[in-house]
């Protein structure tokens, strides 16, 4: 398609100001014949009278400046962030099943020679009369570790 126009009868005009355009066209017996878009963004709008004269509307598009589009884009990216965030936080629901965090071998064994020194400072006088010198806590507390236990902490 050839667009073949006169200089006089093309209107530049901002997106803003069209409706203005339009408005004046029509009160002076213009009408809208064609509305041309092309794909690098500019647009055009063919009036003419019932007489045949004809003028072409350029509408110019009113790019937002460098720094609005940058903070725009920068509040789009946040809003995907949060949105991103919010699908990969885990709810803690009572339903689910919550995990027991594993204690190493190293850790049982401990805690098995504190329950035994607790247990003998409880019952000292049972313990003496028993076990005639030093009770060894840490050699009792492995012999009570289950087998798989044992060779963890000998790893």
């Amino acid at each position: 398609m050839t667009m073949q126009n006169e200089l006089q009868n093309i209107i530049k005009t901002t997106a803003n100001e069209l409706e203005k355009f339009q408005l004046i066209l029509e009160k002076s017996g213009y009408s809208l014949d064609e509305i041309l878009k092309f794909d690098d963004g500019q647009l055009y709008q063919k009036w003419s009278t019932i007489d045949g004269r004809q003028l072409t509307l350029d509408i110019l598009s009113t790019q937002p400046n460098q720094s609005e589009q940058i903070i725009s884009e920068i509040i789009d990216c946040w809003l995907e962030l949060r949105a991103i965030r919010n699908t990969l936080e885990i709810e803690t629901d009572s339903n689910i099943p919550q995990l027991e965090k594993e204690t190493s071998a190293f850790q049982e064994l401990i805690e098995n020679i504190d329950s035994w020194e607790k247990e003998i400072q409880e019952d000292s006088a049972m313990y003496k009369l028993m076990i005639k010198g030093e009770i060894d806590t840490a050699l009792l507390a492995y012999y009570t570790l289950d087998e798989k236990t044992k060779q963890a902490v000998l790893q």
